[in-house]
């Protein structure tokens, strides 16, 4: 069962698709030169277990994307909620 909120609905309806990504953590902050934030590398994980612990982690796959702040939709017309759901992989690294 996929359980969304208004923001996540908005944005699904909006761009047509869930705007969430699952097991993912920033790799590293992109900034420009006056030091404003303008994007993140995004690595995706994956679960492995040691053998000897029986303990899973998430480890990074050497899969990344980079999310910049240009393609946010804020110049489009979507609450303020759609717009906190927004990093989705939007451009290759």
């Amino acid at each position: 069962m996929l359980k969304v909120d208004y923001g996540q609905t908005e944005c699904l309806a909006k761009f047509g698709k869930d705007p969430r990504v699952y097991q993912t953590t920033v790799k590293e902050f992109l900034k420009d030169d006056a030091g404003n934030l303008t994007g993140a590398v995004i690595s995706y994980l994956k679960p492995q277990r040691d053998p000897d612990t029986g303990r899973t982690s998430m480890v990074p796959t050497g899969e990344d994307f980079t999310f910049t702040t240009a393609s946010w939709p804020l110049s489009q017309q979507v609450s303020w909620a759609a717009r906190a759901m927004w990093p989705m992989p939007l451009a290759s690294a």
